[in-house]
């Protein structure tokens, strides 16, 4: 792993950050395939409850607007690392003396944040398409097996029989939404 605070650590000045990028390329390359896949499977199995292909602009904005608050808090933790590591007592003196760095570090981050936030939200619609049509080749393969291990979970009961004085409540119901949606 390389140290972001130190662009030349563990590869000398001619390869900075290059295990970052074979990483990152090996990973969007998984990614690629996932997506081809889903693409298949899209393709040859069609979706009984909608356009598959129609939801990736759907995780696209998903993936954004959550990715937005992961963006910002990678532009607040980054600086402060740095600076911590570096031992100034101020991040805005760290800063002030170290503009160029700085700038240097955060625009890296930045590009990688997007990366990630792009293959997030194609590797959900991936993982999304592929799963949806698994009960279309083996319908209702693993729902016994699913069944019994909820009622080993819950000592015997049905999980839905515990929680269904949750559906009379909206405002958990609206609380549970919000949280599963971030």
């Amino acid at each position: 792993m390389v140290d972001i605070t130190n662009p030349t650590s563990k590869l000398g000045p001619s390869k900075p950050y290059s295990n970052d990028i074979k990483t990152t390329g090996f990973i969007l390359a998984l990614i690629a395939g996932w997506f081809t896949l889903a693409l298949i499977f899209s393709l040859l199995i069609p979706d009984s409850s909608k356009n598959s292909i129609s939801a990736l602009p759907s995780y696209l904005k998903y993936a954004g607007r959550n990715g937005g608050t992961i963006l910002f808090l990678a532009f607040i933790i980054t600086p402060l690392i740095i600076a911590n590591k570096s031992g100034e007592m101020s991040i805005i003196s760290y800063v002030k003396k170290n503009k160029h760095k700085t700038a240097n570090i955060l625009q890296k981050t930045s590009i990688y944040a997007v990366i990630a936030l792009i293959s997030f939200a194609v590797f959900m619609f991936s993982y999304s398409t592929i799963k949806t049509r698994i009960p279309e080749i083996m319908p209702f393969l693993w729902d016994e097996a699913f069944m019994k291990m909820d009622r080993v979970l819950f000592l015997g009961h049905d999980p839905w029989v515990l929680f269904s004085w949750i559906y009379d409540s909206p405002q958990i119901l609206a609380v549970m939404d919000r949280v599963y949606d971030m």
